[in-house]
């Protein structure tokens, strides 16, 4: 990664990527559920422009 430019390791990018699918299913599952306010994954969405 540092050939192309970029200040990240590979293994950085493996734990961002965990963090943010954890947070992805922890807000679908909540949305799933009935009686709570749907919530955003804002992170995730901010991801997709990308």
């Amino acid at each position: 990664m540092r050939n192309r430019g970029y200040s990240r390791d590979a293994t950085q990018c493996r734990v961002k990527l965990k963090e943010l699918r954890q947070a992805y299913q922890k807000t679908k599952e909540s949305n799933g559920r009935s009686g709570t306010e749907p919530r955003h994954a804002t992170s995730m969405l901010r991801c997709m422009q990308f």
